[in-house]
């Protein structure tokens, strides 16, 4: 169990980290990304999550690797070409791994920013609202997030789930989580 009083300690451990100055730049990094969001960009990456990566790798993002990982042990590659996409165990490993890309990359830093002001004025996150935050995942640009919004208007029921009470793995982020309600 997570002690409260070892969060004050915590907390000043992260401030003084190279890679996060506040309390506040480290909860924009470790807050979760709305379901509408994850349902979407797997649908459009993925063609409905009937693509070849998809089936064959659980890789519902088009995450590349590096062209020195093991082929078929840790990436599966392209057929006649060189790029070599993450293969993941399961469906919860490939998002778990796009959370954390999206709350750790720099190209996310706007996505995180729209993201963390409603979380700032105690409102709940909107999918809809902060997916122009995403114009650096995809060569689509700023078009991306409108393609998201696009995917989300077909699938309203996913918006209800934006911002539903999660389990996380991680008594630190449950802490965390937690002192947000």
């Amino acid at each position: 169990m997570f002690r409260l009083d070892t969060l004050e300690s915590s907390k000043n451990k992260i401030i003084q980290s190279k890679y996060t100055t506040t309390w506040d730049d480290f909860l924009k990094k470790v807050d979760l990304v709305p379901i509408s969001i994850l349902f979407s960009m797997a649908s459009l990456e993925s063609s409905n999550l009937s693509s070849r990566f998809a089936e064959l790798a659980n890789n519902i993002y088009g995450r590349h690797d590096l062209a020195s990982c093991k082929l078929n042990v840790d990436c599966v590659g392209a057929i006649g070409s060189k790029v070599r996409l993450i293969l993941y165990k399961n469906l919860a490993d490939t998002i778990d791994d796009q959370v954390r890309y999206l709350n750790r990359h720099w190209a996310y830093k706007e996505f995180r920013r729209l993201r963390y002001e409603p979380r700032a004025k105690g409102n709940g996150v909107d999918g809809y609202a902060i997916s122009p935050g995403l114009f650096r995942y995809s060569a689509f640009g700023h078009r991306y997030g409108d393609i998201l919004r696009t995917i989300m208007s077909q699938n309203t029921s996913w918006v209800k789930y934006d911002n539903m009470d999660m389990f996380v793995n991680d008594p630190a982020a449950n802490i965390i989580l937690s002192q947000r309600n």
